[in-house]
């Protein structure tokens, strides 16, 4: 965070600061009342803010379907007291206790449906939802922004595929064949606009926080990934190149990703380069 700040506080003067936000659900839900709470307390005298400012706080004991159903509640009166709410709290304001509510809401949601599942089936209907909220958090920052700025998203690679229905996997993905993956919905809107870079790695550990997942990658063989492994340590590639050696890049192919899970799918259909690192490390301070 502290290298991001500095990032936007150090441009040249006379420049535009950059503007951070995340896009993701919270799957550790429930952080978003704090913030929430921050703003809400500023008009908490407000009659038209009282009632939502009960519903939107924390209630120890409640299970995650009661809390849902609050949490629904307020969303419910955010729509429909919107002239009253954007005029007392300003339309800024409004609109940001209206993404926050839903995004505290699309998390409990989607982790009443992801956590217990046993089937793919389950499983692959909480990512389909999940793939549509950060789409819709996406479009909301887009909307606000001015025609001649630039939009840079980071995320795991196939949550930013242009073309997520030619990857072939197992099990759950973003969008999961039910909702386009987000890469995929933003390349249909802007044809021709967007560059995508994947990072793709070898081998090494990673920092992932699950303890029934394993944090090692380790090379796959006949994967692209052992593939680029044999050209460097760490290098930025083009997928497309007249170069008769890029006609790899164009076929489908073994890749292995996130949780050491592989797929296959021709990477050139899903980004423009490759930034691969042959061997990758948990995250330093």
């Amino acid at each position: 965070a502290e290298a991001l700040r500095s990032l936007s506080e150090n441009r040249p003067p006379g420049s535009n600061r950059l503007h951070f936000f995340g896009f993701d659900i919270d799957v550790l839900a429930g952080g978003g009342y704090e913030d929430l709470a921050g703003l809400i307390n500023q008009y908490r005298d407000a009659p038209e803010v009282r009632s939502l400012q009960t519903l939107l706080e924390r209630v120890p004991g409640e299970t995650i379907d009661q809390e849902i159903d609050r949490l629904t509640r307020a969303v419910q009166i955010i729509g429909h007291q919107s002239d009253q709410l954007a005029k007392r709290l300003g339309k800024e304001h409004y609109q940001q206790i209206k993404q926050w509510s839903l995004t505290l809401l699309d998390s409990f949601k989607f982790i009443r449906t992801a956590n217990p599942a046993n089937d793919w089936a389950t499983l692959n209907r909480a990512m389909a939802a999940r793939e549509e909220v950060m789409a819709h958090h996406v479009m909301h920052v887009w909307s606000q922004m001015a025609p001649e700025e630039k939009l840079v998203l980071m995320g795991h690679n196939r949550h930013l595929s242009k073309d997520a229905g030619s990857i072939h996997t197992k099990g759950a993905s973003p969008g999961s064949r039910q909702w386009h993956s987000m890469g995929t919905l933003i390349h249909r809107l802007l044809p021709d606009q967007v560059f995508s870079i994947w990072m793709l790695h070898d081998q090494g550990l990673s920092s992932q926080p699950y303890n029934w997942l394993s944090s090692e990658y380790t090379s796959i063989p006949g994967s692209l990934n052992s593939i680029l492994a044999e050209v460097g340590p760490a290098f930025i590639l083009p997928t497309s190149s007249d170069d008769p050696r890029a006609g790899l890049l164009a076929t489908k192919m073994n890749i292995a990703g996130l949780y050491n899970q592989v797929y296959r799918t021709a990477i050139a259909r899903q980004a423009d380069a490759i930034f691969f690192v042959r061997k990758v490390s948990p995250l330093r301070p």
